[in-house]
C-alpha cells in the first residue's frame, strides 16, 4: 500500500487539506478591524452574509474531501473504485477553490484590504496531486491487465 506512488500522492493531498483547514487563509484589513480568516470563518464581521455562507460551504467540503481522500488511500485493492472516489474528490477540490474565490472576492466588506497567505492555493495543489494519483492508478491498472493477458 505505502510503496505505491499514488498512495503518497493521495496522502500528500490529504495533508495539504488538513493544513488548509487550520492555517489562516488571508488577513483582512477593514480600516477599523484587522482579522485573520481561516476555513472556519472570521468572527469580527468582516465577511458579509454571502461570504460567511461561502466559508461554511468551504469548511464542510474540505472536511468531506479529507475523509474521502483518506478512504481512497485504503481502496488500493479495488483500483476502479479508487479512481472513481479520487475523481469525486478532484471535483470537490475544484468546488472548494471556487467557493473560496467567491468568498474572498465577493463576500468581503467593500473597501477592505486583503492579503492572502500560501494556504489559499492548497486546494489547487491537492487537486494536482489527486490528478497525478489518478494517472498512477490507471497505469497500475493497465499493468495488472497486461499481466493477466500473459497468463
Amino acid at each position: 500500500m505505502i510503496q505505491r506512488i499514488q498512495t503518497l500522492y493521495l496522502f500528500a493531498a490529504f495533508g495539504l487539506l488538513v493544513g488548509f483547514m487550520f492555517i489562516p487563509l488571508a488577513v483582512i484589513n477593514n480600516h477599523l478591524v484587522t482579522t485573520s480568516l481561516n476555513v472556519f470563518g472570521s468572527h469580527d464581521g468582516v465577511l458579509s452574509g454571502l461570504g460567511s455562507k461561502g466559508m461554511n460551504i468551504t469548511h464542510f467540503l474540505s472536511g468531506m474531501v479529507s475523509v474521502i481522500l483518506l478512504y481512497s488511500i485504503f481502496l488500493y485493492k479495488n483500483r476502479n473504485k479508487q479512481i472513481k472516489i479520487s475523481m469525486l474528490s478532484l471535483y470537490m477540490l475544484i468546488l472548494i477553490e471556487a467557493c473560496l474565490c467567491f468568498t474572498l472576492f465577493i463576500g468581503t466588506v467593500p473597501n477592505s484590504i486583503i492579503s492572502y497567505h500560501i494556504a489559499v492555493i492548497f486546494p489547487l495543489v491537492s487537486a494536482v496531486l489527486v490528478l497525478l494519483a489518478i494517472n498512477a492508478i490507471k497505469k497500475d491498472e493497465a499493468l495488472v491487465k497486461s499481466n493477466d493477458r500473459l497468463r
